[in-house]
């Protein structure tokens, strides 16, 4: 066995199953844990972690709250792009209804005036009518 300070559980067996198996004694660097490099890859963590902090963290969020104002700008605008559709939809419509409002008295007045011209030239030709037959049977007389 090793004399580490530190040794990972059951790294005595894959020692035993090595020689059995014909591997050499030597213990495996991957699974022994050196205190050194434990220590210097947790001060090397942390003092990349302040520098993260202090340099690319505030960057980060001022791209981050950058990017939210745009999103929240471009959801206003849309919505009130929207509120004007809807306003132009429904002065579009009311502009429809009243053009059919309006063809319909046009309709209804040329319809009455047809009415009235047919009225007058079928009077008249009724009077022509009795006129001239007054007049044919003044001759037969």
């Amino acid at each position: 066995m090793t004399n580490h300070y530190w040794v990972i559980p059951g790294s005595e067996n894959l020692h035993e199953s090595q020689e059995s198996h014909g591997g050499s004694s030597a213990p495996n660097p991957l699974v022994q844990l050196d205190p050194g490099l434990f220590i210097w890859t947790i001060l090397t963590f942390i003092l990349l972690f302040f520098v993260l902090a202090k340099f690319a963290w505030k960057p980060l969020l001022a791209a981050l709250k950058n990017r939210e104002d745009q999103i929240k700008t471009a959801l206003q605008n849309a919505e009130q792009a929207k509120d004007e559709l809807d306003k132009i939809t429904i002065k579009s419509k009311a502009i429809t209804d009243e053009a059919r409002e309006e063809a319909k008295v046009i309709l209804s007045q040329a319809k009455a005036s047809s009415d009235k011209i047919k009225q007058e030239m079928l009077s008249k030709a009724t009077e022509e009518a009795d006129k001239i037959r007054v007049e044919a049977e003044n001759k037969i007389k």
